[in-house]
């Protein structure tokens, strides 16, 4: 057996071993990572989810944005990822009763921020803000105010849609014009 002349066809194979090793890798990496993109929220700077905010309810009385940037859920996220760990969370482990003014509207806007920031963060070892927030606002015909969700949606790769969520029901509600410009409250 001639060494010389394995050794070469074991080093030749061991090259091409190497060389769709690496390509594969870097196909596989790429494809990963074109996914990520993909998966990857939409962010805003506080002064662009400000300005959001305005145009779809107008000036607010009492307003805070708390972080420089926040990223925009989906609507699906909300929906169909969020809420649902968000009921079992409060409603079937019985963490929450609904009592009036004790644990009422405001209690479970509080509650469904909380739970969507630490929600959203899991798994991700930068955590990051989240525009999902809270909205209080006078109930039309009523004197009531209630407290419920306001949501950045991200729509696309650069669109966005302010939306409001009831957190008691799981539902994205529509205000009416006289609702939305009498909210005096919103935070994020």
């Amino acid at each position: 057996m001639d060494f010389k002349k394995n050794k070469k066809i074991i080093i030749g194979g061991f090259l091409a071993f190497v060389v769709v090793a690496w390509s594969a890798f870097f196909v596989v990496r790429r494809s990963y990572f074109v996914e990520r993109e993909k998966m990857e929220p939409y962010v805003l700077s506080n002064q662009a989810l400000r300005n959001a905010v305005y145009d779809s309810i107008g000036a607010i009385h009492s307003e805070l944005y708390a972080d420089g940037k926040y990223y925009l859920p989906t609507e699906e996220w909300v929906l169909k990822s969020f809420y649902p760990a968000f009921k079992k969370d409060l409603f079937e482990n019985n963490n929450v009763v609904y009592r009036p003014e004790a644990n009422d509207c405001d209690d479970y806007s509080l509650y469904a921020i909380a739970f969507a920031k630490r929600y959203f963060n899991r798994g991700r070892t930068v955590k990051m803000p989240i525009a999902f927030g809270e909205f209080v606002y006078r109930v039309k015909n009523s004197t009531n105010n209630h407290a419920i969700n306001i949501v950045a949606i991200q729509r696309g790769n650069s669109d966005q849609e302010i939306m409001f969520f009831e957190p008691q029901t799981g539902r994205f509600i529509e205000l009416t014009e006289e609702e939305k410009f009498s909210g005096y409250f919103v935070r994020f």
